[in-house]
């Protein structure tokens, strides 16, 4: 029978607290401290031992044999609690120092600039809006409505001298010409006078036959009833057939103007428009 070694276990268990304690300081990996901690160099100057411990409240490492503590020392090149505040200060962002002075200067021209900005575009814009007007105003006089005023007595008593209407000059684009309209003209060429548009009433219609006698008128052999006038009389005229395209016209005070009793018939193609609203004076406005 084999004769046994006796081992020695005292040693044996020395040996495997030492190589535990080695293996562990060697194999644990080095871990940043949070903020605020303290690091104590494992190879510095208080090294952690089979007998010793680390307090993480004050930093220090406390021999348990002797009750002795030694305080770690900051490890160069890594962030602590004792160096925390020097190094926030040491690491603040550089830049140029701003003058408040200069800072209100900047803000005040830029305030300048923005009012400058906002009373060019204001000046802009009104510039725009009236540019507008009178374009729409030209449009509106040029193939729309213009205004007149009567210059003398031969549409009395409807209209007055200075009096002032509008024309529609589209009216004629829209529908056809009516008896009884009032209708502002051009003066036939051959017809000599200082003023140049006219403004009566139609009468006579193409291809009709007009006839004035007794102070009446006759459209095709019957009386043509005319609310409008006062009853002024007139003097006959022989019946004159409206040519095709043509027209008829008188004025309302039949003494003072003969109208196509003198000139004759009127071209539809010499309409100006007709007159559809009296706007002054303003106590007699009214359409027509």
């Amino acid at each position: 029978m084999a004769k046994s070694t006796p081992v020695n276990v005292a040693h044996h268990g020395e040996a495997l607290v030492a190589a535990l304690l080695n293996t562990q300081r060697n194999a644990q990996p080095l871990q940043g401290p949070a903020d605020g901690a303290k690091v104590i160099e494992p190879g510095g100057t208080a090294p952690l031992t089979a007998s010793s411990f680390f307090n993480s409240t004050t930093g220090e490492v406390i021999d348990a044999r002797a009750g002795v503590s030694t305080t770690a020392q900051p490890v160069p090149g890594v962030l602590t609690a004792a160096n925390d505040q020097d190094f926030a200060i040491d690491h603040e962002p550089p830049g140029p120092p701003v003058d408040e002075g200069d800072r209100e200067e900047s803000s005040d021209g830029g305030e300048e600039e923005t009012e400058d900005r906002g009373f060019a575009r204001n000046v802009l814009e009104w510039i725009v809006v009236l540019g507008a007007a009178v374009a729409v105003a030209i449009i509106l006089r040029t193939f729309v409505f213009q205004a007149f005023y009567i210059p003398s007595e031969s549409m009395e008593t409807t209209l007055f001298k200075d009096d002032r209407l509008l024309v529609n000059k589209v009216s004629y684009h829209l529908h056809d010409v009516n008896r009884g309209d009032v209708v502002v003209f051009r003066r036939p060429d051959d017809q000599p006078g200082e003023i140049r548009d006219l403004i009566k009433r139609v009468i006579g219609l193409p291809g009709e036959s007009v006839e004035g006698r007794g102070g009446v008128i006759y459209i095709d052999g019957q009386q043509l009833v005319e609310p409008y006038l006062d009853g002024n009389p007139f003097g006959d005229f022989s019946p004159v057939t409206v040519p095709e395209g043509e027209f008829f016209m008188m004025g309302d005070n039949r003494d003072e103007s003969r109208a196509s009793r003198r000139f004759g018939t009127i071209g539809e193609d010499r309409f100006i428009g007709r007159a559809f609203v009296l706007f002054w004076p303003f106590d007699r406005v009214g359409t027509l």
